[in-house]
């Protein structure tokens, strides 16, 4: 019996699609049962998610016709942020198939992770001036935003805003995510105490500084001996 995944490949074959650039997962195993019973319809299997965001664009450039790309749920659709941004960009038509709805828990988590944890190395190793107080403000900024992406993205948001919706693509959460964590913990971090020196010492900075010190006290090799005849 046709299942969704039959009929989204079918609805791809009479559109012309002929390829098909992506990454299988649980969540997408019907999509490539579908894609298996289309002759003209082929999967390129690519190395990671970003690989098929950028051959989906690519292929759209040579042909003219539009790159498919899919990914499974998760840090896989995160992914595809900058292979979209750039043909978004370049007004190159790519279509980006998930094999989860965006705004599953397991998105906004995974969106938190991955955005989070290079905001927070950001302020913790590039920043002399942030600390614990700001970092926190700018998680709850970004557990705030994430929120609000989730609940009001898509066509079965959850909370309907009006103008206030989230308007851009699902997989843009984590970033957003990210730059307001970043952003909002550091300037955050000057309405509290400065950094403790300990911390300050754990930075790029410091230790570039440590390193030019120790190069400049370095003794200087000693000349090597004479043989006397």
């Amino acid at each position: 019996m046709p299942h969704a995944g039959d009929m989204l490949a079918g609805l791809l074959a009479a559109a012309g699609i002929t390829h098909v650039f992506g990454q299988p997962g649980g969540q997408t195993a019907a999509f490539y049962d579908g894609i298996s019973r289309q002759p003209g319809l082929r999967h390129i299997l690519v190395r990671d998610e970003r690989s098929g965001a950028y051959a989906a664009d690519a292929f759209a450039r040579l042909t003219g016709r539009p790159g498919i790309c899919d990914v499974t749920v998760g840090p896989g659709t995160t992914k595809l942020a900058d292979g979209l941004v750039e043909s978004h960009n370049a007004s190159i038509p790519v279509i980006a198939l998930a094999g989860e709805r965006a705004l599953s828990l397991y998105f906004t988590v995974s969106s938190i992770l991955t955005g989070g944890i290079a905001g927070l190395f950001i302020l913790a190793f590039l920043s002399t001036r942030a600390n614990k107080g700001g970092v926190w403000v700018g998680i709850i900024a970004c557990l705030i935003v994430t929120a609000w992406g989730t609940f009001t993205s898509g066509k079965d948001r959850i909370f309907d805003l009006g103008a206030y919706n989230f308007r851009w693509p699902g997989i843009m959460i984590g970033v957003f995510g990210h730059v307001v964590l970043v952003v909002v913990g550091y300037v955050a971090s000057f309405l509290f105490l400065a950094s403790t020196p300990e911390h300050k010492e754990m930075t790029l900075w410091s230790w570039l500084v440590k390193r030019k010190t120790l190069t400049q006290e370095a003794p200087a090799p000693e000349p090597a001996p004479t043989a006397i005849k």
